[in-house]
């Protein structure tokens, strides 16, 4: 309690220190500034003198001592009463010498003098060696008696000090009758500078006063002087222009801000208490509503409660929030905002005010719902157009296939004739002979060689006819089995190369005509048990796209497959030595309906199905290639050069 009872002084003198205007401490502080100095000046020059006294009293000590020395020298050599009377006699005409004490080698006193009008004094109990000190006021002073070098005692002397001492004392009499005078100096300084100080301090004050009442920022403060005040006065105009720019700014970001945005600020309870027009535009109320109310005033049922329990935790926390909100206005339409809560936070971090920055995007969600629709439309008509294209490519497959079967029997057609005709002509020229044996017959005129030569003609003509009838027949029934396959699309059990045969006797009177060579190597022990329509689609489609694409007219390439078991598994390997395919039509060569010559009349479906039917009944994949670069579901022609396609089945 001792301890704060001493301290409320100190407190109170400061809080009334801090209460004075500027000019009344800066009095205050010139006084004392200059009481301080004059003082100090004052104590110093009276201190350096009574140093400057002392010195000259101890040197006089010592002049009288030395003086003095051959009347003490006798006094010891002689022992002379007359010598020790006129010491004495000498000793008085010295008023300052208070005591005066004389001894010999062995420390006894033989010689002493007082002064008669001084206190008794002490002498001192024994010699000591040279010194000089102020002692209670008095010099005190041991020396040495000598005489011709030789050391024969030593002197005390005492010395009063009291001429010093009175000077002193005069001294700061004259000083303390001086302090009045220099405090009235001090007092008009410190008035004369209060005004030379505080005079353009206590302008810039009311220059200030009148900038933060009235808010006029074009009020300026001007001067003659090049001094400091000059430079804050400067300061204070440049500082206005500095608010002026800034506050231009301000409002020049704030109109283009009201242009776009939606801003309100709210307390920490979530009141508003500024809004701009944009907002008032957007939500129809006006100022007055919404000033005071809570931004529920414009919520919708859009969004779940944790959204907005979330949204607090956030800005409550100091962190800015940003989220995508759906607002209801005063007459019940709707608009979407895009927003951004920033809190305004306070010294100790805790926010004190919420600044809430919305961007009307109701366009842009209306705009997101169309494309939404019109996605919604457009797959649902791609949907639909998928199906129909399904169905067109089922009936092009279809058409393609029968194109094919067309083919093959078109080639069936050619491949028949000719046995058939050679038969025919047989059996009409073995029909001609045997009407003109009978005739000779008839008429009794056959002769023995004409029936022999009848029998070997009609021996070879049999021989013709049977061989080309079976010819015929082997021919219709592989177009046949061909045929059902490529229609039926059956599972069976065949043989690899024998079935291979027929597919390229069905193709021979196309690859006859276009003059290119077919050849097959293939093992007769394969046998398959698969889908041997899928197999003759894919090599009639691989050899037709040859045919088609991969050489120039007049040219007579080369078509290879070649067949191996590997295992349980099947590699069949297709090439041509046609001039190949761009890379840039390589990438979309088993696209539906491409082609490179649709102006030729190509449905750009034969490698389609080729891919189709290998990945699918047929059950193949991909290899990579010995090169290294991986294989291609693709026909010698499409490789730039002798090309390969590769297939497991």
């Amino acid at each position: 309690m001792a301890r704060t009872s001493q301290s409320l002084p100190a407190g109170r003198g400061r809080r009334w220190l801090s209460r004075l205007p500027i000019r009344q401490k800066l009095t205050l502080v010139i006084l004392l500034a200059v009481l301080l100095t004059l003082h100090i000046g004052g104590l110093f020059v009276i201190y350096w003198d009574i140093a400057a006294l002392r010195r000259a009293a101890q040197e006089s000590a010592l002049v009288l001592a030395q003086s003095m020395s051959q009347s003490f020298a006798k006094i010891l050599m002689l022992d002379s009463t007359d010598a020790a009377v006129d010491t004495v006699t000498a000793l008085q005409a010295f008023t300052e010498v208070r005591q005066a004490v004389l001894f010999d080698r062995q420390g006894k006193a033989v010689f002493q003098y007082q002064r008669p009008d001084s206190l008794e004094l002490a002498p001192p109990a024994s010699p000591q060696g040279e010194q000089i000190a102020f002692e209670q006021g008095d010099i005190r002073l041991f020396t040495r008696v000598q005489f011709q070098g030789l050391a024969l005692g030593t002197l005390y002397l005492c010395l009063s000090t009291e001429s010093l001492d009175q000077w002193v004392e005069r001294q700061l009499q004259g000083f303390a009758l001086l302090t009045p005078v220099l405090l009235l100096i001090a007092a008009g300084l410190a008035f004369l500078m209060q005004g030379i100080f505080s005079r353009p301090l206590l302008h810039l004050a009311a220059l200030m006063d009148e900038m933060s009442e009235v808010g006029n920022l074009d009020l300026r403060a001007s001067t003659d002087e090049r001094n400091e005040f000059g430079q804050l006065y400067a300061g204070f105009n440049r500082l206005l222009d500095e608010i002026q720019t800034s506050q231009r700014a301000l409002q020049e970001q704030k109109f283009a801000l009201d242009q776009s945005a939606i801003v309100s600020a709210t307390d920490v309870t979530g009141r508003i208490i500024y809004v701009n027009q944009r907002f008032c535009d957007v939500s129809h109320y006006s100022s007055d509503e919404l000033i005071g109310a809570k931004h529920n005033i414009v919520k919708s049922d859009e969004h779940p409660p944790e959204l907005f329990r979330e949204m607090w935790r956030t800005i409550a926390a100091g962190r800015v929030w940003h989220g995508v909100l759906k607002n209801r206005n005063k007459l019940g339409g709707y608009y979407w905002v895009d927003t951004t809560i920033v809190p305004f936070l306070n010294d100790r971090g805790k926010p004190y005010q919420y600044l809430s920055v919305h961007f009307d995007m109701s366009a842009e969600k209306e705009a997101e719902q169309a494309l939404l629709q019109a996605r919604e439309n457009l797959e649902a008509r791609v949907i639909e157009r998928t199906r129909e294209l399904e169905a067109s490519r089922d009936q092009l497959i279809h058409a393609e296939k029968m194109a094919a079967l067309g083919s093959l029997v078109a080639g069936v057609a050619h491949e028949i004739n000719t046995p058939v005709g050679i038969s025919v002509t047989a059996a009409s020229y073995l029909q001609e002979a045997l009407r003109g044996l009978q005739q000779r017959y008839a008429e009794q005129q056959m002769t023995r060689r004409e029936l022999e030569s009848f029998l070997e003609m009609t021996e070879e003509s049999c021989r013709i006819l049977v061989s080309n009838l079976q010819r015929a027949a082997q021919q219709v029934r592989s177009f046949r089995q061909v045929a059902s396959d490529q229609s039926q699309e059956a599972r069976r059990e065949f043989e690899l190369c024998s079935y291979l045969q027929e597919v390229l006797l069905s193709l021979r009177p196309r690859l006859k005509k276009s003059g290119h060579a077919a050849t097959l190597d293939c093992a007769a022990e394969i046998t398959l048990d698969s889908y041997p329509g899928a197999l003759s689609q894919v090599i009639t489609n691989l050899i037709t796209n040859s045919l088609e694409h991969a050489f120039t007219e007049g040219e007579h390439g080369h078509l290879q497959i070649s067949a191996e078991q590997s295992g349980e598994r099947l590699l069949i390997d297709y090439r041509d030595d046609g001039r190949g395919i761009s890379e840039a039509d390589l990438t979309r060569l088993y696209e539906p309906f491409f082609t490179t010559a649709r102006g030729q009349g190509n449905t750009g479906l034969g490698m389609h199905i080729v891919h189709n039917l290998v990945t699918g009944p047929l059950g193949g994949h991909r290899v990579p290639e010995q090169s290294g670069q991986g294989g291609t579901l693709l026909p010698g022609d499409s490789a730039r050069g002798p090309g390969r396609l590769k297939r497991i089945m």
